[in-house]
């Protein structure tokens, strides 16, 4: 069983979701400071958008520059013929077990900008819960989805 650290790809790409999420959360605040500003004539404190700006950098670098790496560092997944493992977690860590025969489906996704990193995140549904694998390489996802669909042929 060869347990796998997630590409460095990944975490590059986690970063980009991480600004994708914090301009939005950042464009949404201050949205919603402006307007209460211009549209309920509220006067707002200095001291609120000082400590809502602070607030807003302060999760910026917590989200784009040390989540990706702790998840990076703590991620990692093996296959087996008969189980996938996983283990997961920053704070909290989990590992699970996900035995071949209980495997129902595995499904594939692709995102515009894990296109151009050519990597694609598995989902693998058993009968009671969805997992979600890492993104990993698009070949190696294609080959791995294709021999667990082998094995769920062989289950039927």
């Amino acid at each position: 069983m060869d347990i796998r650290k997630v590409d460095s790809k990944v975490i590059k790409l986690w970063r980009i979701k991480a600004v994708l999420q914090v301009v939005t959360s950042s464009i949404v605040v201050l949205a919603a400071l402006g307007s209460l500003h211009f549209f309920a004539e509220l006067t707002i404190p200095r001291w609120m958008i000082i400590v809502a700006l602070s607030l807003i950098f302060i999760s910026s670098i917590f989200f784009i520059f040390l989540l990706p790496d702790l998840k990076g560092k703590y991620w990692r997944y093996s296959f087996d013929n008969d189980r996938i493992m996983l283990k997961t977690g920053v704070w909290f860590r989990n590992k699970v077990t996900i035995p071949m025969i209980r495997i129902q489906n595995i499904e594939s996704n692709v995102g515009p900008i894990a296109k151009k990193f050519n990597l694609t995140s598995l989902r693998i549904t058993t009968a009671s819960t969805t997992y979600k694998l890492p993104e990993i390489n698009s070949q190696e996802a294609l080959k791995l989805q294709k021999w667990i669909q082998q094995i769920i042929q062989k289950t039927i």
